[in-house]
């Protein structure tokens, strides 16, 4: 395992604690991103990414693959049997993306994981989280790799 006193851990490298260790590299901030498993995942547990969410890649010069590969939705019907409840018009937004990307997450899971490991970080696999104790000025995590406890101390987890 890498630093043993990282300033922020991150527990789970989804979409969304991939994203927060990438953002935490880019500003100098030490952290330890950590995931049980030994690889992602390859089946989806989302396959959505929102216009806001596609607002913030853009911001981040990361929204040209999403784009690329995923697919545009532009609206939502919602059904109960048979009949058609209604429809949600996604350009209806405000945002500049009026539609909805139907994207796999593990390609979702790629661009970050690009992203993070460009601004220094990688993810921690094989980890797991299996205790944690709070203290005045920091948390004190126990982390399990092949058999092996260690404990981290961090400010913010």
């Amino acid at each position: 395992m890498s630093d043993p006193s990282p300033q922020v851990l991150v527990v789970g490298a989804g979409p969304t604690g991939l994203l927060l260790a990438a953002e935490l590299e880019r500003r100098d901030v030490p952290c330890l991103l950590i995931d049980a498993l030994d690889a992602p995942q390859v089946w989806d547990r989302a396959t959505v990414v929102h216009a806001r969410s596609v607002e913030i890649f853009e911001a981040l010069g990361l929204e040209a693959r999403l784009l690329a590969e995923g697919v545009r939705t532009r609206a939502a019907r919602f059904q109960s049997d048979g009949e058609v409840l209604g429809q949600l018009n996604f350009g209806a937004s405000g945002s500049r993306y009026g539609f909805d990307i139907g994207l796999s997450e593990e390609v979702t899971e790629s661009v970050l994981t690009d992203f993070l490991e460009a601004q220094g970080g990688a993810v921690t696999r094989s980890t797991r989280l299996i205790g944690l104790v709070a203290g005045e000025d920091a948390a004190t995590a126990t982390l399990e790799r092949d058999g092996e406890r260690r404990e981290v101390v961090a400010q913010w987890v």
